[in-house]
């Protein structure tokens, strides 16, 4: 397994990622509006606009994993593995670069909205409940912090 800063010409195959991950492990916690407002937002033209730092995990060439960076907000952002690939530590593996990235910013805490599903996991890293469980545009997450 590889993990390498996204590049263009693989748009299409990250945008697969993440909304297949929303569709598998997020949506059923959110209502009709937040899925929507999921489906509408994830796309070609948005990746390719976004400026924070995206990383792909990569096996045999193929993308199988992402995990991306908000950095006006420390925020840990989109953190999908096609589920196919769950427990090889390809997660972890894209949370830790994430968490280079911030670290190397000379960030001491770090945000993540965590879906329901995922709380476990970031747990395991660390990551601590910063406040109950939030709702916010049809949307479910469990808000989270860690500091180094």
């Amino acid at each position: 397994m590889k993990i390498e800063r996204f590049q263009k010409g693989d748009e299409d195959k990250v945008v697969n990622v993440i909304l297949t991950g929303f569709r598998n492990h997020v949506f059923q916690d959110f209502t009709k509006e937040g899925r929507e407002l999921i489906e509408k937002d994830i796309t070609v033209s948005e990746v390719l606009k976004n400026k924070d730092p995206l990383y792909v995990a990569k096996i045999n060439n193929t993308i199988v994993g992402v995990g991306s960076a908000f950095k006006k907000h420390n925020r840990v952002g989109a953190m999908f593995v096609n589920k196919k690939y769950h427990g090889q530590g390809i997660g972890s593996a894209l949370l830790k670069k994430v968490e280079s990235y911030y670290k190397g910013c000379g960030v001491k805490k770090i945000f993540v909205w965590s879906a329901l599903s995922a709380v476990g996991f970031y747990t395991k890293h660390g990551f601590k409940k910063s406040r109950g469980i939030s709702r916010k545009q049809g949307m479910v997450y469990q808000p989270m912090k860690k500091e180094f």
